[in-house]
C-alpha cells in the first residue's frame, strides 16, 4: 500500500491526493462522481501500481523477501518503499515531512464520508495525525505490517518480513531510489481509465 509514494506523487492538489489514496483505501466503482483532479489522482495510483508491478527491482526486492507468495511479498515491499522514501524525505522533497503527513490528514478528515465505514473500521489508525509517522522507523514498518496481517491484506507469517528488511536494509533501499527514479518520470497524462482498470493489482 503506497501511501506515501502517491502522495508525493500527487503534489500539491489535495483533490489528487484524495484520488491516490482512496484508490488504495477502497475499490472505486464510479469514478464519474468525481472532479477531474480526483480522477487524474485514481488515474495517477493505477499507473504507479502499473509501474511497480512490472519493475524488475520491485520484483528483486519481491524475491529477497523469504515467504514467497507473490501478492503478500507486493504488499510489503509497498510498505518497505513508502518507508524509504520518509526516511530520505529531504532528498525529494523541499516541504517538511510533517507538513505533507498533516495535508494528508487533513484531507483524508474531511473526505471521510467518500470512504465505506468498513473500510474506517479496518484503518482506524488514518483517523491519527501521528500514524504516517510510523513509516520513518523499522519498528513502525513493524507497526504496519502487523496491523496489514490483522486486516488480512498480506499474509499470516508476514510479520516475519522484517527480519528480511533488517538483514538487507541496503539492498532493499538501494532497489527503492532505483524504483524512485523511474517512478518520478512517471505522470497521469494519456493514461486511460479503461486500460488501468485491466491492470489492477489483484
Amino acid at each position: 500500500m503506497n501511501f506515501i509514494i502517491n502522495a508525493f506523487k500527487a503534489e500539491e492538489s489535495r483533490d489528487r491526493i484524495l484520488g491516490v489514496l482512496l484508490t488504495e483505501l477502497s475499490k472505486i466503482s464510479n469514478y464519474k462522481k468525481f472532479n477531474n483532479d480526483v480522477i487524474e489522482g485514481i488515474i495517477l495510483n493505477k499507473k504507479i501500481k502499473t509501474l511497480a508491478i512490472e519493475h524488475p527491482r520491485m520484483h528483486t526486492s519481491m524475491n529477497r523477501l523469504r515467504m514467497k507468495n507473490k501478492k503478500n511479498n507486493f504488499a510489503i515491499i509497498e510498505v518497505f518503499f513508502d518507508h524509504f522514501l520518509a526516511k530520505n524525505w529531504e532528498s525529494f522533497s523541499n516541504e517538511p515531512y510533517d507538513i505533507f503527513a498533516a495535508k494528508i490528514h487533513n484531507v483524508l478528515i474531511k473526505n471521510l464520508a467518500t470512504l465505506p465505514n468498513s473500510t474506517i473500521a479496518k484503518f482506524p489508525e488514518i483517523l491519527s495525525k501521528s500514524w504516517l509517522d510510523n513509516y520513518k522507523t523499522i519498528e513502525g514498518v513493524h507497526t504496519i505490517i502487523r496491523k496489514l496481517t490483522h486486516t488480512s491484506r498480506v499474509g499470516v507469517n508476514s510479520e516475519e518480513s522484517i527480519f528480511d528488511l533488517m538483514e538487507n536494509y541496503s539492498s532493499f533501499q538501494n532497489d527503492f531510489m532505483f524504483f524512485m527514479k523511474d517512478m518520478e518520470k512517471e505522470t497521469p497524462i494519456n493514461f486511460e481509465i479503461t486500460d488501468l482498470q485491466q491492470k489492477i493489482y489483484a
